[in-house]
């Protein structure tokens, strides 16, 4: 999913999208504007639309794979973290029962 507003975007694949949708924007304003005699036919029109409608599509599902990704096993950890259940390592020093159960 591609945020709302541009200043929410944090890849630069998001960045694209939005920047084709201002293009497309500002291109379909400025053919309106045009004399009436000088603008193009329904099917041109309709093949530029088709054209920036494929482009954001394309690069809208390109925007999830610019994003890190958390592995399965930080994925849990987190969430055992977020719940309660494992305390957050610190420096990686061994851990208090693995420490009394090897003196033993």
């Amino acid at each position: 999913a591609v945020p709302s507003l541009a200043a929410d975007c944090t890849c630069a694949a998001e960045v694209a999208v939005f920047d084709t949708k201002d293009s497309f924007e500002k291109m379909w304003g400025r053919m309106h504007e045009s004399p009436q005699h000088l603008q193009p036919g329904p099917a041109i029109r309709k093949d530029i639309h088709n054209y920036y409608q494929s482009v954001v599509l394309k690069l809208s599902q390109d925007a999830p794979l610019h994003h890190k990704v958390e592995s399965r096993l930080g994925t849990y950890h987190s969430k055992r973290i977020a719940q309660g259940g494992l305390r957050p390592s610190s420096q990686g020093g061994p851990r208090p029962g693995k420490a009394a159960a090897a003196k033993k």
